[in-house]
């Protein structure tokens, strides 16, 4: 069964449903929906802070880098399969795209999930100076697969085009020096991508792809997924590429959710299945609009969080840049806030850590095993008893005390025992 809404609860939402009810009381003032962005809307800035990158400590893991001498982002490239980056002669939160190229379609970009992916893994700073993009000198490989959703609103992606793409970053991924590849859709199985994508997961990239959003009513998959979450549920094998072997499915929790959309529960919005690798935080980020604006996006999707996630897998891998790709997936569920041996089809192995995957010392082999490492001391660290030490005297001490007990036993003997012996002698 395929899931043609995926994409279109997704990131694309932002750009045609209305804004979340509520999103005015985190500051619809500085706050502009992407849901009211296009390419042809007056450009306007988004003060707010970007909720995931806060949530995530992203700050913090910039600063870890700037100590190493290291940019978030360095050195790797990201290829975003989607409906392209719009180029935009000055835009607010600058992104770095160094190739560009189209598979069976044309034109100019017009719809805007390309553009707010890459705004989302490596948007600059914007002109106040408040961060976009999780990894922003990241350069952006923009690889364009589909133009726009069809008019009922359903995003259909071709095959043959996701296909096409997938097999130019096989050839090309050495000589591109790509590092993560995102794709934030739903597309119609075959055995001939699956085989291009085990290629391609073997090219040293890691595939990043969203694990899919609940279906609405009137949309592919209702029956079986609409209406919120059933026990037991498990949607895995029906959202592709995310289902595929060594891709790295990604989902969304509520975090930073401040209305009522969604109600706060990512479980109302997003499939649960145990193609789930791990989830991020996605709503309130900021990104970039297809005018080459900035924009906060609101609903809780699974699409959005495959950009941040790609933006800290980039962010990884310009730490550690002599590890392949297993060693820093390896890095990145080792760290996540779950535990790794025991996924859930919510948030896979748990959300991301940057902060942690930076600092927890972990040595994975080629393969991404590693050995059952303690995490690294935090703040958060609950403080325990030191170790006791051993003592040296301790046993001579020991052995002293039990003559004491004994040799005191003895006296109270002796002490209990002289009234009778004395009477005994009188009677004698």
């Amino acid at each position: 069964m395929r899931l043609g809404r995926l994409a279109v609860a997704g990131v694309v939402a932002v750009l045609a449903a209305p804004a979340a009810p509520g999103w005015a009381s985190a500051g619809a003032a500085e706050a502009v929906s992407c849901a009211n962005v296009d390419a042809a809307t007056e450009r306007s800035a988004t003060t707010t802070p970007s909720v995931p990158l806060e949530l995530l400590g992203v700050d913090r893991a910039t600063e870890l880098l700037g100590r190493r001498g290291v940019a978030p982002g360095e050195g790797v490239r990201v290829a975003i399969v989607d409906s392209g980056v719009n180029r935009s002669a000055s835009p607010m939160a600058p992104v770095t795209v160094v190739e560009r190229v189209a598979f069976g379609v044309g034109g100019p970009v017009v719809f805007g999930q390309g553009t707010n992916l890459a705004g989302l893994v490596a948007g600059g700073d914007r002109e106040d100076g408040q961060p976009t993009g999780v990894a922003p000198a990241a350069e952006i490989v923009d690889l364009r697969v589909y133009a726009k959703p069809l008019e009922s609103g359903a995003l259909d992606v071709p095959t043959d085009n996701v296909l096409a793409a997938v097999r130019w970053l096989v050839d090309n991924a050495e000589s591109e020096r790509l590092g993560v590849v995102v794709m934030g859709f739903d597309v119609e199985p075959s055995r001939e991508l699956e085989r291009a994508m085990r290629d391609l997961t073997s090219r040293d990239v890691v595939v990043v792809a969203a694990t899919g959003d609940r279906p609405a009513e009137g949309q592919p998959g209702f029956e079986d997924f609409g209406g919120g979450p059933t026990p037991g549920e498990d949607a895995a094998g029906t959202v592709q590429p995310a289902a595929y072997d060594g891709v790295l499915g990604v989902t969304t929790t509520a975090g930073g959710v401040t209305s009522e959309a969604g109600s706060g529960d990512a479980a109302a919005a997003v499939l649960l299945s145990s193609d789930v690798d791990v989830a991020v935080p996605s709503y309130g980020a900021v990104t970039l609009a297809p005018n080459g604006a900035t924009c906060a996006i609101d609903p809780i999707s699974s699409v959005a969080a495959t950009g941040i996630a790609a933006g800290v897998v980039a962010l990884v891998r310009s730490a550690y840049p002599d590890e392949n790709a297993a060693q820093i997936v390896a890095r990145l569920t080792a760290t996540a806030s779950g535990v790794s041996s025991a996924p859930t089809t919510a948030t896979g192995a748990g959300v991301l850590q940057p902060v942690e995957a930076l600092t927890r010392k972990l040595d994975p082999d080629e393969s991404g095993a590693v050995d059952d490492m303690p995490r690294a001391e935090t703040a958060a660290t609950r403080v325990t008893a030191p170790t006791p030490q051993p003592d040296p005297v301790a046993g001579a001490l020991d052995d002293a005390r039990w003559w004491g007990l004994l040799a005191g036993g003895a006296l109270v003997v002796a002490l209990l025992a002289r009234p009778l012996l004395s009477r005994r002698q009188r009677s004698d």
